[in-house]
């Protein structure tokens, strides 16, 4: 019966990961002058995800319309809401993007400049 009983070892990626915010909301600015955070949190707004296998990852934020998250807005995203909307959906999803839409969606993060994510959101539909 001790024959058929292994062990079987499992190796898990090591996975790095970066997480953006908004400008004024950061911890550092990293090197190319992006405002970053060290944990994420309520203000994590954009992650890259780096695995060891070298494959990447960019997600951005949601609202819960499905829209990119604008930060900048105060009242934008709270336009239409039903109460599902503020009960039940969750405004913690990020959804899987293309780096030229993370990129065009870092740099609203980096300038407020709403341009820059009305170009995300075109890009990314």
């Amino acid at each position: 019966m001790e024959d058929y009983i292994f062990s079987q070892t499992i190796n898990k990626p090591e996975i790095s990961e970066e997480y953006y915010t908004l400008i004024g909301m950061e911890d550092f600015l990293d090197t190319n002058r992006l405002p970053r955070q060290k944990d994420v949190n309520d203000n994590t707004f954009a992650k890259k995800i780096t695995r060891d296998d070298g494959s990447i990852r960019y997600s951005i934020k949601l609202n819960t319309n499905g829209k990119l998250h604008n930060p900048v807005a105060i009242y934008q995203d709270n336009k239409n809401q039903t109460f599902l909307d503020k009960i039940c959906r969750s405004s913690d999803k990020f959804r899987n993007v293309s780096y030229k839409v993370f990129d065009l969606y870092t740099n609203f993060l980096k300038t407020k400049n709403i341009a820059w994510l009305n170009n995300a959101e075109r890009e990314a539909s």
